[in-house]
């Protein structure tokens, strides 16, 4: 186990006689440590949406979480910063995290365009170019949304993958709902253009 000048074991070391004795008490110690933190790491990544029965329950997870992204005290944002000091539960709460943002950000796409009405479907739309605009003015903001969550809980530790995994999630359900949107444009040049125009500045804006 790798120790540090500050931590337990070393100053341990320095107490507990050389010896057979000395060195279970030592083991014995090292397990109780590794049990703490498997016991911090399943509560963070439960809370987090590990495990999970279905995409609703880890968007709702996800959703719940999000309010440790802005408080140092909360106890999710709390475990977290302890499991920094056991790099591979940490990742994998950093995975859990992910998928469950990905699950919520489709989630709430869905709900905000349901909200719309006929507005939010794509194949019914009046106004491709309106539409095809608000979609992206959306998922911008909701990709900032989840950087400022991904940097809450992590830091900038991992934020770059935690964003991608947000964007997975919408490539799919964005890019199809641009494309029956641009299906409704016919002949209409000019809304084409403007279709166009929307969306090279909204890839300019992501960094696409």
């Amino acid at each position: 186990m790798a120790c540090c000048a500050s931590c337990w074991r070393c100053h341990l070391g320095l107490l507990v006689p050389a010896g057979e004795e000395g060195e279970a008490l030592l083991a014995k110690l090292d397990g109780a440590t590794a049990a703490a933190y498997r016991k911090l790491f399943e509560f963070a990544a439960s809370s987090l949406g590990r495990g999970a029965a279905t995409a609703t329950d880890a968007a709702q997870k996800a959703a719940a979480s999000e309010a440790a992204a802005a408080d140092a005290r909360h106890p999710l944002k709390r475990a977290l910063q302890a499991l920094t000091q056991r790099r591979a539960l940490y990742a994998a709460c950093r995975d859990a995290c992910g998928a469950s943002r990905r699950a919520l950000c489709v989630a709430r796409l869905k709900e905000t365009l349901a909200e719309r009405g006929a507005a939010g479907d794509a194949s019914k739309t009046t106004d491709p170019a309106r539409f095809v605009s608000d979609l992206l003015a959306w998922t911008h903001q909701t990709l900032a949304t989840e950087a400022d969550v991904a940097r809450g809980l992590f830091g900038d530790d991992g934020l770059k993958g935690l964003v991608s995994a947000a964007v997975e999630g919408l490539a799919a359900a964005v890019g199809d709902r641009i494309g029956a949107a641009l299906g409704r444009l016919g002949a209409d040049a000019a809304a084409a253009h403007g279709v166009a125009r929307v969306c090279s500045c909204s890839a300019d804006a992501l960094g696409i």
